[in-house]
């Protein structure tokens, strides 16, 4: 049974906000500090969301979100999310910077192997010292952002992102024209990539206001 788990913090009490599903949804419980507090039967009912009354009069509310083809768990007390659960947008934002870590190290690796070793089956496809200039693109803002989480840094990683992603189009375009064979996954796992940026690009910009961005 999958379950997840945070810990809430007021006026410097910890709370422990347990949830647990079983398959499809159902049977999903709330624990307050391993008191259940509420209980939906499906996942029709877990897309409406529900609020459940705390024992430290908060308001504490569940619902299943969608953004951008991406499946939610919203937990928010008294309308604010908690942080460290889906909807938290330092969560998504967080989430966006491991996606940049990893196109970093990808683009490093592949444009590596591709340049210095001269790997034929790399490099009839394209990869090479563009994969290292990228990569290292990648790297700058992810590093001076990473620590504070900086939606300004998270805002360049994306422009770097669409950049690559009309080059990788071009690319495709341009292979098929010379007789190789590519399929739709390059694009389908760009789309995959490209959704946590946007949102956690979106999430840092919307929380600007909130909380100032520390490299300003």
């Amino acid at each position: 049974m999958p379950k997840r788990t945070v810990i809430y913090k007021k006026n410097g009490i910890e709370h422990k906000i347990e949830l647990s599903w079983g398959l499809f949804f159902k049977n999903f419980t709330v624990h307050f500090d391993d008191l259940e507090v509420g209980r939906f039967e499906g996942q029709l009912e877990l897309n409406s969301g529900r609020d459940f009354s705390l024992p430290n009069g908060e308001t504490l509310r569940v619902k299943k979100t969608q953004k951008m083809m991406t499946m939610l768990i919203e937990v928010l007390i008294n309308g604010e999310p908690v942080e460290g659960t889906d909807s938290d947008p330092r969560t998504l934002v967080r989430n966006a910077y491991y996606v940049a870590i990893f196109l970093c190290a990808l683009n490093v690796i592949v444009g590596s192997l591709a340049f210095f070793f001269k790997i034929d089956a790399l490099t009839q496809l394209g990869f090479g010292w563009y994969n290292l200039i990228i990569g290292t693109l990648y790297f700058l803002p992810t590093f001076l952002g990473f620590r504070n989480k900086s939606w300004l840094m998270l805002s360049f990683i994306l422009a770097i992102f669409l950049f690559d992603t009309v080059n990788a189009i071009y690319w495709i375009f341009e292979l098929s024209r010379r007789g190789f064979q590519i399929n739709g996954g390059t694009l389908v796992m760009r789309f995959i990539f490209g959704v946590p940026l946007f949102i956690g690009a979106k999430s840092g910009y919307l929380m600007k206001d909130k909380e100032p961005d520390p490299t300003k």
